[in-house]
């Protein structure tokens, strides 16, 4: 496994399974691009592999620059997020995905972990016979119900046991929509007294500091924990009495799965895939609505005790299981690399 930049909170748990090399190109910053491509191909060059599968977009882009490099080798992408808001991102984001939808071509497979990212990026110019949907797999005994660690991590966040605890779980960025969150909260804290809010997940210093002093402005401080990045995500799950997704797109939001795999009821907003991971279990509402989001959040407070927190689990075992998401994937690419 090749990253950009090293380190990260999962890169020792990675480095720990047996049979995986774990190389860093130590990428000095954004602008670090010549020698950062010479340093990739050289690596690349000395491991010779027969298929390069990689994660993203840029790490898509500059795959396709380096396989002319790479006599002979397959071009696997993946594509993991769908109607994306630009307007939102610096035009470094648009030059990117417009590169990415141009490369395209050589890819000899695109999987897309979901159908919303696979109706996107055919709308970008993505190659329709090569790009296939495979949605993500969860380890259902990884993320299974944990009453102890429920109890633990409560305890370390001060919320107790009669306290309603909502979550949103993801990177402190525009496409997961805290302000839509914390105008929901703001709004529910004058019905439901013992409210707790937690954010868990790391950001950019700058837009981290105005989600910050939106929270603040909202009245929020005294309900609300930052919790930032955690590499305990079975527990922080446990700890939630809901999981809340507000983003203003996604593909397959692995947090919603997760989450419903320990039991977690959800209240997702209808972007990418996520009316479909929920099901008929999930409150589904508008993006970009905090007023419909406080609704539908009240209504599972409100019925939180009727909750059938082994229904929850048993969707995600039916439906989005790891042994089923490894199964198609390794179909694929045995499939691939038999073409001559």
């Amino acid at each position: 496994m090749i990253t950009f930049y090293g380190g990260g909170i999962f890169a020792q748990q990675v480095a720990d399974i047996p049979g995986i090399r774990c190389l860093s190109l130590n990428k000095k910053g954004r602008w670090d691009v010549l020698s950062f491509l010479i340093r990739l191909v050289r690596e690349l060059r000395s491991v010779r592999p027969d298929a390069i599968y990689s994660q993203l977009g840029m790490s898509n882009v500059v795959s396709a620059l380096a396989k002319p490099f790479l006599q002979g080798t397959r071009l696997i992408w993946s594509v993991l997020a769908s109607n994306m808001d630009f307007k939102r991102y610096g035009l470094l984001y648009v030059l990117a995905y417009r590169s990415e939808c141009v490369l395209s071509r050589f890819a000899d497979l695109v999987i897309s972990n979901s159908n919303s990212g696979r109706d996107y990026a055919l709308g970008g110019g993505f190659p329709e016979d090569r790009t296939i949907v495979i949605r993500n797999g969860i380890d259902t005994e990884r993320f299974s119900p944990d009453a102890a660690a429920r109890i633990r991590v409560r305890h370390d966040w001060n919320v107790g046991d009669d306290e309603v605890l909502i979550g949103l779980i993801g990177r402190i960025d525009p496409m997961k929509d805290h302000p839509t969150f914390f105008k929901a909260a703001a709004k529910l804290v004058e019905k439901h007294a013992g409210l707790r809010l937690v954010c868990v997940g790391g950001g950019a210093p700058d837009y981290s500091k105005k989600m910050t002093a939106l929270a603040d402005d909202l009245g929020l401080t005294n309900r609300l924990i930052w919790a930032g990045e955690r590499n305990d995500m079975p527990a922080v799950y446990n700890a939630l009495d809901i999981l809340v997704s507000s983003s203003i797109t996604e593909g397959f939001s692995n947090v919603i799965v997760e989450a419903m795999a320990c039991g977690a009821p959800c209240v997702v907003t209808d972007v990418g895939d996520s009316r479909d991971a929920v099901g008929e279990l999930g409150i589904v509402v508008p993006a970009d609505n905090p007023e419909a989001l406080a609704a539908g959040l009240s209504e599972v407070i409100d019925n939180l005790a009727s909750i059938d927190h082994q229904a929850l689990r048993e969707r995600v075992a039916t439906n989005f299981s790891m042994k089923q998401m490894v199964t198609k994937t390794e179909d694929q690419l045995c499939c691939l690399m038999s073409i001559s």
